[in-house]
This record gives C-alpha cells, sequence and structure tokens, in this order.
C-alpha cells in the first residue's frame, strides 16, 4: 500500500503526462493523492504517437485489482495541451481517473480548451469500472473553457456510482456533461452555468438509451433544476467580472472546502459564485492597459495613461526620472513641454485593499531633423 502521495506547486511542460499515479498490480492501493496549485501545458506533445495508450495533463488509475481512494486535485491550472498529438483520440483528458476510484473531489480547477484543441474523453473523464461501489467521484467549481467539459462513464463491472458535478462555470461551445450510467448509478447535477447553450450541451445515456439534449429537456429529467445559461462576464483568466451572471449563483459548499483557486476565501453562509474563482469584491488594483513609451519634439506635449481597476476608489501617481510629480494624480498625465533629454515614467496605483506600479516606459524629445534649438 502507498499512502500520502502529493504533487504541490510544480508546472509540466510538454509532456506525455504531467503526473501520473497508478496502483502496481494485484490488492496493491493508493490512499490519499494529492494535486494542488500544479500547472500543466501541451500535456500530449511528448511522443507524438497515434498508438500510444494515454495523453493526459494528469493520470489516476487502479486497474491491475487494486484500488484508490481519497484523491484530490485542488487549484490547477491544465492549459491547452492536446494539439501535438497527431489526432490521436483515445484515452486523452486533461484529467483522467480510471478504475476502482474512491472519494474523489476535483475542486477550483481551470480547464483551458481556449486554444480549440479540445481532448477527445473530455477535460475532466472519470472512467469507473472493475467492479467499483459506492464511489463519490466530486466535480465542484471549476471552470471549463472550450471542448467537451465533464465526461463521467460507468464502464464494465461497476456497480452503484455517484457522480456529484456542481458549481460549475462551462464556457463551451461543446459537450459541457456527458454521462453514460448505468441503472444504479446515481448523478446529482445543479448549480452549473453553461454558455453558449446552443444546441444539446448535455448527452446522457442511462441505460445504453443516448440521449442529447438541451438544458430545459436535461432538467426535465431532474437535473440542473437551478442551472443557468447565462453568460459569464469573464476576463481574459477566466475570473468573474463585476456584473457577472457567476456572482451569487452557487450553492455553498463550506462544510467541504472554504477557499477559491486562489486563497480568496468563500462564504460561510449564503450563495457562493459559480466556477474556480470568487470574485473579489475587495479587490486589490490590477493595470489591464500599461503606459506606452513614446518619442516627441522638444517642447511639445506627450500624454501618458493607464487602465486599472479595482474595489473602490483608485488613486494614482506618476513617476518621473525616480520622483513623484506634484499635481500628477489622475490616470493620465500630460507632459508639457518636454525637454531635450529621456526619462523613465511610470504610475503607481492604490486604494484600500493594495497598489502596485505599472510597467516603467521612457519619454524621449528630440529637436526635428535639420531644426534648430526647438525644431521647425
Amino acid at each position: 500500500a502507498t499512502s500520502a502521495i502529493t504533487m504541490t506547486h510544480c508546472t509540466a511542460y510538454n509532456v506525455n503526462w504531467g503526473g501520473a499515479a497508478g496502483d502496481g498490480g494485484s490488492g496493491s492501493t493508493l490512499n490519499g493523492i494529492t494535486v494542488d496549485h500544479c500547472h500543466c501545458y501541451n500535456w500530449s506533445n511528448w511522443d507524438d504517437l497515434l498508438n500510444y495508450n494515454h495523453h493526459n495533463g494528469f493520470y489516476t488509475w487502479a486497474v491491475s485489482g487494486g484500488w484508490a481512494s481519497n484523491i484530490t486535485y485542488t487549484a490547477n491550472y491544465i492549459g491547452p495541451g492536446y494539439g501535438g498529438a497527431l489526432g490521436y483520440s483515445g484515452n486523452s483528458s486533461g484529467m483522467f481517473m480510471e478504475g476502482k476510484i474512491f472519494n474523489a473531489t476535483v475542486k477550483n480547477n481551470v480547464f483551458d480548451a481556449s486554444d480549440g484543441t479540445s481532448p477527445a474523453d473530455g477535460q475532466f473523464f472519470i472512467w469507473s469500472h472493475d467492479g467499483t461501489s459506492a464511489t463519490p467521484c466530486s466535480v465542484l467549481n471549476n471552470t471549463f473553457v472550450g471542448g467537451l467539459a465533464v465526461n463521467f462513464y460507468q464502464g464494465f463491472g461497476s456497480n452503484l456510482t455517484t457522480f456529484i458535478c456542481k458549481n460549475n462555470e462551462f464556457f463551451t461551445n461543446s459537450n459541457a456533461i456527458l454521462v453514460y450510467l448505468n441503472a444504479n448509478s446515481i448523478l446529482q447535477s445543479d448549480y452549473n452555468n453553461v454558455y453558449p447553450a446552443s444546441g444539446t450541451p448535455f448527452s446522457t445515456s442511462p441505460n445504453s438509451s443516448a440521449l442529447s439534449v438541451s438544458l430545459a429537456a436535461w432538467q426535465a429529467l431532474g437535473y440542473d433544476t437551478h442551472s443557468g445559461t447565462n453568460s459569464p462576464l469573464l476576463n481574459g483568466s477566466w475570473q468573474p467580472q463585476a456584473g457577472s451572471a457567476l456572482i451569487g449563483a452557487g450553492t455553498n459548499l463550506y462544510n467541504i472546502f472554504t477557499t477559491d483557486y486562489s486563497g480568496n476565501s468563500r462564504a460561510a453562509t449564503g450563495a457562493w459564485d459559480i466556477g474556480a474563482y470568487e470574485y473579489a469584491t475587495n479587490a486589490p488594483p490590477s493595470i489591464s492597459v500599461q503606459p506606452v513609451s513614446q518619442t516627441v519634439l522638444t517642447n511639445t506635449s506627450a500624454t501618458f495613461s493607464v487602465t486599472a481597476s479595482g474595489s473602490g476608489t483608485l488613486t494614482y501617481q506618476w513617476s518621473w526620472a525616480g520622483t513623484n510629480v506634484s499635481g500628477a494624480t489622475a490616470s493620465a498625465w500630460v507632459v508639457t513641454p518636454a525637454t531635450a533629454q529621456t526619462n523613465n515614467v511610470f504610475c503607481g496605483v492604490t486604494n484600500a485593499y493594495g497598489g502596485l506600479a505599472s510597467s516603467t516606459v521612457q519619454l524621449q524629445a528630440t529637436n526635428a531633423p535639420g531644426g534648430g534649438r526647438y525644431g521647425r
């Protein structure tokens, strides 16, 4: 038996597996597998073989007579990675769990297939087989971008299996949830958001009778009765912005975990936000548009600007050659007149919750070619 396997704060790039843990033979056990705060990119690019058995970001298996239990994947980023596999389609997934899997929790992860290279078996795939019984698998507060998102598969020799899928953001034009169930399986899916919801984002095969359905038809089957199909208003890091439909639309899971992808606290009571990130109401400043270096003629003006966001009132302070400029306390600063020299310029942005400095850029003022001291 092997216990307490931990992989934390690692980065895997250009690999076949970013991380793998499996049983070593009949009767072997894996207990307590934790993967947290890891980044995995280009996870199918290592061998480029069409016949290789697996291309996975992270792979956990128990298929040789053993079993794996108490598996937790938390706050990982599974980046685009399927493009190098030369069209290989089988057993490929950002996270893949297979076999006798007991008590698995996948929470606060970001699955990013925004480049369009979606893995064939889904960004998260659990294939339960080999006599699995009474094994809850929970997929909670994850953000899925692009491609088939979640694939729950009840395979051969399996008994009762419970799949739980809550508070997830599915930002995809493919299947959000694909389920293959036998008559004894249980699916608990609710408080998710699917966008865009065109076509049939849900597919299920209860008792081998395949269905691909809309959200309304899916809800008629008893699933996702509190889920929505609203635009999530995400930024470039897949975080909800002010006014996002994800804010306060989830169910409270504080008895299971208490923080989000970034370590921000989730509410002890009341509704949670959907997805890997809790909207930060007390957010420090962030800069989305940096100032740009400029070259102008002497005795003309130059304008520098910065675009920032954050909670409450933002204050600005421009610095020139290492010294704060009196009165230069807006998001834009006009320098007049520019003298024939080069100086460094940056802007500090603060609010009640923190501060940061912009990129340092340069102002260069020169005389016009062929002109006098002030140009022509």
